[in-house]
């Protein structure tokens, strides 16, 4: 086990799982199954690497992340919110020399543009988006749900940075405004 751990920490930082140990009559996944239902959800691997590579993966944050705790915090449109998207990841770059997310980001004729995000809202048009974003309450504090996957990130702390900074200079601004700033 400990072994496993020393691998696990070496290869992903700060690690967000748990190992259950128990002892089944055979082999077979439905025997687990049978000592505890919560089991039947679990997803199984054929190795302890492609486990690794998927908590990997989840742990990487993509734009939508962003975007969801973005709108989380404020609503906005979808053009400010790409603008906002931009910003944010201007801030990270500057402070950190590094990629905050993979996906692209394009130049078109009202400023920068990430196309995922521009699809996954595009319904609402020029509207605020108005997200269900579920919320968690601790000792009276609400934090809304899209702050999870961020705190997985080994570099957290820079990206929330960058996020708080992001929406102090820019969150007040109005969508046209941040077209002409980032244009």
């Amino acid at each position: 086990m400990q072994e496993l751990r020393a691998l696990t920490k070496e290869r992903l930082g700060k690690p967000n799982f748990a190992i259950h140990k128990l002892s089944t009559e055979s082999k077979d996944w439905a025997s687990v199954v049978e000592k505890g239902s919560f089991f039947a959800s679990f997803e199984l691997y054929d190795s302890f690497e492609d486990f690794l590579e998927e908590i990997a993966l989840d742990k990487k944050i993509t734009v939508l992340d962003i975007s969801k705790y973005l709108l989380a915090v404020q609503p906005m449109s979808n053009l400010k919110l790409q603008k906002m998207i931009y910003l944010v990841y201007a801030d990270y770059l500057v402070k950190t020399k590094k990629a905050l997310f993979d996906e692209q980001i394009i130049a078109m004729q009202y400023g920068p543009l990430i196309p995922e995000v521009y699809d996954a809202y595009k319904v609402h048009g020029r509207d605020e988006i108005e997200t269900n974003s579920k919320k968690v309450i601790l000792d009276e504090i609400t934090l809304p749900m899209a702050l999870a996957k961020i705190l997985q990130a080994d570099d957290s702390k820079a990206i929330l940075e960058s996020i708080k900074q992001t929406i102090e200079n820019y969150g007040s601004k109005t969508a046209s405004q941040l077209v002409d700033i980032t244009y």
